[in-house]
């Protein structure tokens, strides 16, 4: 059971839309007892320049959203430096990675590009 935080002690703690705190600066948000965030492996994929941009972004999104909402966020992003062998999700990357969807996965393109522009200029 997690006691109550006060963040006024940590301003890069938060509390997630599942109710749990979490820490900004964690490799690992738990953001309901079904959720887990690797944040860590996500932020290692990227260039060092996007990754306050990135965890901004997510925090906001797990304070904000659904659970399974930030943590397919998370995934997908990652899914995509992976597959196409970028740390940028830049116009090429994600071109790239369209060519790799199908019909039945283009989706989640729609909802990693609202992702990415929130994500953009976010330092």
């Amino acid at each position: 059971m997690q006691t109550e935080f006060n963040p006024d002690q940590d301003p890069v703690r938060q509390r997630s839309a599942g109710g749990r705190w979490f820490s900004e600066d964690d490799e690992i948000w738990e953001l309901d007892r079904n959720v887990k965030v690797n944040v860590g492996q996500v932020r290692a994929a990227l260039l060092p320049a996007l990754r306050a941009g990135f965890t901004y972004t997510l925090a906001h999104y797990a304070s904000t959203l659904s659970s399974k909402h930030t943590a397919n966020m998370a995934a997908d992003l990652l899914a995509m430096l992976r597959a196409t062998g970028s740390s940028s999700p830049d116009v090429a990357t994600l071109l790239n990675f369209r060519a790799m969807l199908t019909r039945e996965t283009e989706h989640k393109l729609g909802a990693l590009a609202g992702f990415l522009v929130r994500c953009d200029g976010r330092q």
